[in-house]
């Protein structure tokens, strides 16, 4: 039998290759035909990935293909929503929606994202396990609880897409630590794909690698691996630079705190925390009761690993410290590290660190497997079972595509979620439907235009171009958030804007008499910056990559010749 499937493996060496591509879209496959059953589960977030996939859609159509402002957001206010929040997924949803019906767009956005996990981390296994290590490896990281969670109660798209990716990010960084160089490029790409995916997955990939860097060089008894990591890094926040720089820089001109305020506050969402509002607690407990799932597996695992331990000692270290350090991030011993680690706060959830749980547990659960045939079973039946019983509470079916698009179509414009508003505004006293110009009256309340004839030219996402006329002074308020990013000109002279005290309107004093009015979201001086940075990084990245293709051309031509 051993013989045949040797022989097998010879002969069709491509259909052999790909094995891993086929169970990886099984399992992908099996994990979205619920949603094709019943149809999009009701996530947290479902509806405000819809609204932005549709924002950036209408955008494409004004020919803005890199959207930073989002138009309808706020009730038609808008706000800065794609500065600060990654391009990536946002894109991608807005690609798929411009050639699938808007109701499939989640279900395949899920299902490329499953696929990318499995394959990224049967790379990873690969590189020390076998052929059935590895496939038991991708299946078990692609399908854990976690996913199960983020798809069905989250709708957490951009953090299942960046999650895929942890394992390829963790090959690169052990294959640069030994030396191999090749793996460079790919370690700076992977990085920065990463943080252009997800912001908080973005965090955490940074304190991972830090992570598995420090292993390495104790393991090793060498710090030379730190230098070379330090420069992939670097490079990689210079590819997205183009993001992270707007975002860093632009973040005093938001309410920033507002973030992580009351139920996003990291000290009210440990494992089950008791301290939050009863729609939290009832999400934090069943999140917990699958970390729990998570750590038992991965405990016994660690047990069951001996041989691993002795024959690749570095792997079994790297694997159990982020295991360990996962785990403890999501307990409120670890209060302290939220209160003063930089940054670790705008995680908001601690339990999203099971994105490196889950990693670890399914290699050393993969691991496992080669000694333990038992245990296979065993954690297969409890993958299953946990899998099946997670999705229990989850509403199927809900009408939130049709709502989105009726937003869209009405010109009511949507809530967000996520607070990105300008500082000085208050959300609480936006309104749907509100005219795109009024004017305040002398009690300081917004009124109609009366007597001012106004004519408007052009009103897109990015430019509002209209005139005025009126017998006398006259304020204008504008459909429209007040932004530092925002530049308003009368008659071609720059003019100031100011806000409504009451929601951050934009207001306009206008003179008396016909006046031609110009408002532009310009192009700040930090994404021109961040723009120069990313292409400076992007050609350091093809030189490395070229360098390294040219190094190992000559080798084999040297290696043929003799």
């Amino acid at each position: 039998m051993d013989e045949s499937r040797i022989e097998l493996v010879e002969v069709h060496p491509g259909r052999a290759r790909l094995i891993p591509l086929y169970a990886c879209a099984l399992t992908a496959t099996a994990f979205v035909v619920p949603m094709c059953l019943f149809g999009n589960p009701s996530g947290h977030d479902l509806q405000p990935h819809l609204a932005s996939w549709m924002d950036i859609r209408g955008q494409w159509g004004e020919g803005i293909w890199f959207p930073r402002w989002a138009e309808w957001s706020n009730m038609g206010f808008g706000e800065p929503r794609f500065i600060f929040y990654p391009p990536s997924s946002a894109l991608l949803g807005a690609a798929l929606g411009s050639i699938l019906p808007w109701k499939m767009v989640p279900g395949v956005l899920v299902w490329l994202s499953l696929l990318l996990a499995g394959l990224c981390m049967y790379k990873l296994a690969r590189e020390w396990f076998d052929h059935r290590q590895a496939l038991i490896a991708a299946v078990l990281f692609a399908a854990n609880p976690y996913n199960v969670i983020v798809v069905y109660y989250r709708a957490a798209f951009a953090e299942l897409l960046a999650g895929a990716l942890f394992p390829l990010m963790l090959w690169a960084v052990v294959g640069v630590a030994s030396r191999e160089w090749k793996r460079a490029p790919l370690l700076a790409a992977v990085f920065a794909a990463i943080w252009l995916t997800n912001t908080p997955a973005g965090v955490i990939a940074s304190y991972t690698l830090i992570v598995v860097l420090m292993v390495c060089c104790l393991s090793r008894r060498d710090l030379r691996p730190v230098l070379p990591v330090t420069a992939c890094v670097m490079i990689g926040f210079g590819l997205a630079a183009f993001y992270v720089v707007p975002a860093w820089w632009e973040q005093r001109w938001i309410d920033l705190a507002a973030i992580i305020a009351n139920g996003g506050n990291p000290e009210r969402n440990f494992l089950f925390a008791i301290n939050n509002s009863r729609a939290f607690l009832g999400f934090n407990w069943i999140v917990s009761a699958a970390a729990v799932c998570l750590m038992v597996l991965t405990t016994i695992a660690i047990v069951l690993n001996e041989r691993l331990r002795r024959a690749r000692s570095e792997i079994y270290l790297t694997m159990i410290t982020l295991a360990g350090f996962s785990s403890v991030l999501m307990l409120p011993v670890s209060r302290i590290l939220w209160r003063y680690v930089p940054k670790l706060a705008y995680l908001q959830f601690p339990w999203r660190w099971l994105i490196v749980l889950a990693a670890a547990c399914a290699l050393l659960v993969a691991s496992a497997t080669q000694f333990r045939t038992r245990f296979f079973w065993f954690v297969a039946v409890c993958i299953c079972a946990a899998a099946l019983a997670l999705p229990v509470k989850v509403k199927w079916g809900g009408d939130d595509v049709s709502i989105v698009q009726q937003k869209f179509s009405s010109g009511s414009g949507y809530f967000a979620t996520t607070n990105f508003t300008p500082i000085g505004a208050d959300r609480s006293w936006l309104e749907g439907h509100t005219p795109l110009l009024q004017r305040v009256d002398k009690n300081g309340a917004l009124a109609g235009l009366d007597d001012a004839h106004v004519q408007i030219s052009e009103w897109s996402t990015e430019r509002k171009v209209f005139s005025v006329q009126a017998r006398e002074k006259v304020t204008l308020a504008i459909r429209l958030l007040n932004y530092p990013a925002w530049d308003v000109s009368i008659d071609g002279q720059p003019a100031t804007a100011e806000s409504f005290d009451r929601n951050g309107q934009m207001l306009i004093n206008v003179p008396e008499g016909e006046h031609g009015i110009d408002v532009r979201f310009r192009r700040t001086r930090d994404r021109m910056i961040g723009g120069v940075i990313s292409a400076v990084s992007l050609f350091f990245l093809c030189a490395a990559t070229g360098a390294n293709w040219w190094r190992q051309r000559k080798r084999q031509s040297y290696a043929a010749s003799t």
